[in-house]
């Protein structure tokens, strides 16, 4: 399901560096819950990561998370619409990718025929982009700490 642009079309929403809107990565589960930005209401206990977890902005879902009883919040997970500071998103060409990341291809996650790659966060000792491009086009962008429920 794409959703559907609510927001404002000057409003450019950004995943990273710490996180999306008021949900950051490492805050509690208690705390991302208390934002207001994601949907239902806090599990009384994770004995496990709780992944896809819808996380709204404007009334739209535009990402999802996972969240761990240990880190809490994980990883976020961008749906369209929602770009990196230095402007990837869904549908963003691998020439984008290259030119806006020159290490993206440097650290290779997961099975190499996956055609993922992460590139480090600026600034950030313990966060990624984790950035999926198939055909020549950006068709996943996730923001993990390196210790998550994928690693």
């Amino acid at each position: 399901m794409k959703p559907k642009r609510t927001d404002p079309v000057d409003e450019k929403l950004t995943i990273g560096p710490d996180g999306f809107g008021k949900v950051k990565l490492g805050m509690s589960v208690a705390e991302a819950y208390r934002t207001g930005q994601l949907d239902g209401p806090a599990p009384k206990k994770l004995d496990d990561c709780e992944l896809g977890v819808p996380l709204f902005r404007g009334g739209t879902i535009r990402a999802a998370v996972t969240l761990s009883p240990r880190i809490g919040v994980g990883t976020i997970v961008a749906y369209s619409n929602v770009f990196t500071p230095e402007g990837i998103a869904l549908g963003s060409t691998l020439d984008e990718v290259v030119a806006a990341y020159p290490g993206w291809d440097s650290l290779e996650i997961g099975d190499p025929d996956d055609h993922r790659q992460a590139v480090k966060v600026a600034g950030r000792k313990d966060t990624y982009y984790d950035i999926e491009v198939v055909d020549g086009e950006v068709v996943a962008l996730r923001l993990y700490l390196i210790e998550t429920c994928y690693a």
